[in-house]
């Protein structure tokens, strides 16, 4: 064999290993199970958007542990790690980030015939009660019309049970679970008006079956508003913490001083209420401007 066959064959093994290798790693990356599972939101300025100095950075969060032997940092004058959730107004917040479920294409629907676990085997969760029908049939149209009416909204099972009444058997709908009573009776009241306010509350076992539910989170840090009300009461401040400091939530957790429920987080930001009955949204998708009191270059 001579010299330039020889180059010629080495070449083309080189070159089919090349082609290999690509093909491999496309498809492992097509096959990760997490792949669809999560589509984070983060702050628009961890795009590759320059950032202004007043909006600060993606949060390190610190641990408790961590702030209560830091004796001379941020915490040693103002102890936002004890009020930082608690604060007055909600727009003394800014979603940093998001990490949330796509929306389904059709509801989890469980039932009738489940697979509960035994009695004293298990914590029973917290589910609304949606709808009730002498039919099943009826019951899953019930699921299906309030799936398509409120799915941008829900991330939670519908469970069919069936109940014997005498010699009849009626079928009810569970929807949850939720992480609370309060976080279900709520979003019943905020994000399910077809419902009119009559928001029953079930306890009962998460069949086997059954998806985890509520597990959105979102990461939140000071207002710019806020941040500048801190530096002008607290002249030792360090303006770099402050407007890096977050911390995150989940949702059935509460937020600010008046603990509204963090009902829903999704693609549009996270949705609060309270017994108030007013809805709140801390948008995710508002591209920051500088305020007012902000420099601002004339350069073209």
């Amino acid at each position: 064999m001579n010299k330039s066959n020889l180059i010629f064959i080495i070449s083309m093994l080189i070159a089919s290993l090349g082609i290999h290798a690509q093909v491999t790693t496309s498809s492992a990356a097509n096959t990760s199970p997490k792949a669809d599972a999560q589509i984070p939101i983060v702050d628009p300025f961890a795009r590759n958007v320059v950032r202004p100095a007043q909006y600060g950075s993606v949060p390190v969060v610190k641990s408790k542990s961590d702030k209560k032997g830091d004796i001379q940092g941020l915490d040693f004058n103002y102890r936002y790690d004890d009020d930082f959730a608690r604060l007055p107004d909600l727009r003394n917040y800014r979603v940093i980030s998001i990490t949330a479920k796509s929306v389904p294409k059709s509801p989890l629907m469980f039932g009738p015939n489940l697979s509960e676990p035994g009695l004293g085997t298990s914590a029973r969760k917290i589910y609304l009660r949606v709808a009730k029908s002498p039919k099943l049939l009826m019951a899953k149209q019930y699921i299906w019309d309030i799936f398509e009416q409120n799915k941008n909204f829900i991330d939670a099972n519908f469970v069919i049970r069936s109940i014997k009444e005498g010699k009849e058997t009626s079928y009810v709908v569970d929807m949850g679970p939720f992480m609370n009573e309060r976080h279900a009776i709520l979003f019943c009241v905020h994000l399910l008006p077809e419902l009119n306010n009559e928001c029953v509350i079930d306890r009962n076992f998460q069949t086997k079956p059954e998806h985890q539910t509520f597990k959105n989170t979102a990461t939140l840090g000071l207002s710019n508003s806020m941040i500048q009300q801190i530096l002008s009461t607290n002249k030792q401040q360090d303006a770099a913490n402050l407007y890096s400091s977050g911390f995150d939530v989940q949702e059935g957790e509460t937020l600010g001083k008046n603990n509204f429920v963090v009902l829903k987080i999704n693609a549009k930001g996270v949705y609060l209420g309270g017994e108030t009955g007013k809805l709140f949204l801390l948008p995710s998708d508002i591209v920051p401007s500088p305020y007012s009191g902000d420099e601002v270059s004339t350069e073209k």
